[in-house]
């Protein structure tokens, strides 16, 4: 949404609230046969088609938006197209907004990252025919809350579940991509996380929890920690900063009517003395360099 569709934080806020409203709808009605096999399978809870229906959408809009004249010569058809999108973005300047986003290969388990800009150091397969709404499906195949995607390349097919699965933290992935594509020029690294770890494990299906994966799910702090070890450098600096509000991680993603709450308590935590100081050091250093000073012609 922030990169390729280049919406607004406020835009993005208010199409996910309503989007959650739409996907978070149980597949099966409460004691349903069938909730308990797609438990013990690991199966989505929650129907994949409403969330790319959801996801199309919310891409004709905000890209009919940005080509209003196109969309109005071409109609109907050319709204459609326009979810046809690919997340490869061949306009791009060197200067735009870059985005990436994690997926697991359901084949081996591998991690992919699906980008929106070509990165000459890395080996990527994938990038460059996806499109918009399939790396937001594949991105957010968590288990046991949406299937695992499938798609078809030149013939060969593809599956891809969660990103979280080996990347629920990729401040590192972020470190390195930033590395590849600029060097040894300084850059500020903002990780946003979502909430503290719950004390309770977490719930799904049987299949994945004999797989070990809720120790790789909940991994975000151990992440956040061996990073900062290594890269003190960058907080010396003032160019790291992580900001997580403790308590929302118990809230679930599929908790769409808890939104309140969410709000509440990430206004309690940016008001903390700390972490507002926090918060203004990040803000200076990210506009430091990028104002242009105003030129002083004499009189």
């Amino acid at each position: 949404m922030l990169g390729r569709l280049r919406m607004s934080i406020d835009e993005c806020i208010a199409d996910w609230v309503e989007l959650s409203k739409k996907i978070f709808q149980p597949k099966h009605r409460k004691f349903n046969l069938l909730r308990v096999v797609d438990f013990l399978k690991a199966n989505g809870r929650f129907d994949a088609e409403i969330l790319e229906a959801g996801i199309k959408e919310i891409i004709k809009k905000r890209l009919s938006q940005r080509y209003g004249a196109a969309e109005e010569e071409d109609g109907e058809e050319g709204t459609e197209a326009l979810e046809e999108t690919l997340l490869w973005d061949q306009d791009q300047d060197d200067e735009g907004c870059k985005v990436f986003v994690c997926a697991v290969k359901g084949e081996d388990k591998m991690p992919v990252f699906l980008r929106s800009y070509d990165n000459e150091k890395q080996s990527d397969h994938y990038s460059a025919d996806i499109k918009i709404w399939e790396a937001c499906r594949a991105t957010s195949a968590a288990t046991t809350f949406f299937d695992r995607f499938e798609r078809t390349s030149q013939g060969v097919r593809q599956t891809f579940v969660d990103g979280a699965f080996a990347y629920n933290n990729p401040v590192s992935r972020v470190h390195q991509e930033a590395i590849d594509l600029w060097g040894d020029k300084e850059s500020l690294l903002i990780s946003i996380g979502t909430g503290d770890k719950p004390d309770s494990s977490m719930t799904g299906g049987l299949k994945s929890l004999l797989a070990g994966i809720v120790d790789i799910v909940l991994a975000t702090d151990k992440e956040d920690r061996e990073f900062k070890e290594e890269h003190l450098d960058l907080i010396d600096a003032g160019l790291f900063y992580r900001f997580n509000v403790p308590g929302i991680a118990r809230i679930g993603i599929e908790e769409y009517k808890k939104l309140d709450e969410i709000s509440a308590v990430t206004k309690s935590h940016l008001s903390r003395p700390d972490t507002n100081r926090s918060m203004k050091f990040c803000v200076t250093k990210a506009v430091e360099g990028r104002v242009e000073p105003e030129s002083q012609e004499g009189n």
